[in-house]
């Protein structure tokens, strides 16, 4: 697992350097500050029902490092056997932020996005281990595109954020049992309250079902086809040729129950350095056939001259 910090080239590494330098009036070494890697941000999307809160309590329950998590309702992360205490964190009284017993924190979504983070990192300074990731669990109607490319613009105008963290990369859930009736409904999400969270917002409300549904595998990185077992076997092979139509560069895993190890979906490549090798094995492939044609022609143009040759023989017979 990466290991982040919580502040990058001004976290004091482990003991002391041997190079250190002796310190003024005594004869101890300088502690070396060593610049750690950013803290891996992944976005975790998919429609209400999908199972997004399990996989969390998943990942919170079997993590080996510290992991930051922000969802819209900590109270729905449910776990309550490890917390340890809830707090309000910083000025914004919206910001509830529960840590847990093993040394993770979630905390609620509030309305900007970067600052929430922000909070959550704040979090390293009080002393522990920094998070060795960070989880972003989106609403049910959220396009995950759209938070992907809004946090690259904060990192391409220079956002002191991203010195601390990096975005990794994009996970999708979906329920493999319904998976194919949404693929094929045309309604608006407003006529499917129970894809809602709440029912008093309007956002993407006026989005088609399936304009939200692909747009979510589209964007991913990872798609996750949750709940197998309630799919029969035709369903579940009906939907694994759709995502992977709709995304052949995304890695696709398959379970029940939200257990998907954290460990594999970092170890995967994005869906970008995906594409790039598969670019790089078909030029490969296109390369080595022409390559088999130039030699056939190679071989085509010496028989030709020993054709040639063998008739000139017979010709100088001949005469």
């Amino acid at each position: 697992l990466v290991r982040g910090a919580s502040g990058a080239r001004r976290h004091v590494a482990g003991g002391r350097s041997l190079a250190g330098r002796a310190a003024r009036g005594g004869g101890e070494e300088e502690a070396v500050v060593a610049p750690q890697e950013p803290v891996p941000l992944i976005i975790l999307s998919g429609f209400l029902g999908t199972g997004k809160t399990t996989l969390l309590k998943h990942w919170l329950e079997t993590a080996e490092n510290r992991i930051g998590v922000v969802v819209n309702d900590v109270a729905a992360v449910n776990i309550d056997a490890k917390l340890v205490k809830s707090t309000r964190f910083g000025d914004d009284s919206s910001v509830d932020t529960i840590q847990l017993q093993n040394g993770c924190a979630c905390c609620s979504l509030g309305d900007e996005l970067l600052v929430t983070i922000s909070d959550l990192l704040a979090l390293q300074t009080e002393g522990g281990d920094p998070f060795a990731q960070i989880v972003v669990e989106l609403s049910g109607v959220a396009e995950p595109q759209r938070v992907r490319d809004n946090l690259r613009q904060a990192a391409d105008s220079g956002s002191p954020l991203f010195d601390k963290t990096r975005l990794s990369k994009v996970v999708t859930l979906i329920d493999s049992s319904t998976f194919c009736t949404d693929y094929m409904e045309y309604s608006r999400l407003i006529d499917r309250p129970e894809l809602l969270e709440d029912e008093n917002s309007m956002d993407g409300a006026e989005l088609k079902v399936v304009e939200l549904l692909v747009e979510q595998v589209e964007a991913a990185d990872v798609v996750v086809l949750n709940k197998t077992d309630l799919a029969e076997e035709d369903t579940l092979q009906a939907t694994r040729a759709v995502v992977k139509a709709l995304n052949k560069d995304a890695l696709i895993r398959e379970t029940t129950f939200g257990k998907v190890a954290l460990a594999h979906i970092l170890a995967a490549p994005t869906a970008a350095e995906a594409a790039a090798e598969r670019q790089r094995e078909e030029a490969h492939g296109h390369e080595a056939a022409h390559g088999h044609e130039g030699a056939h022609g190679h071989e085509e143009a010496h028989g030709h001259e020993a054709a040639h040759g063998h008739e000139a023989a017979h010709g100088h017979e001949a005469a």
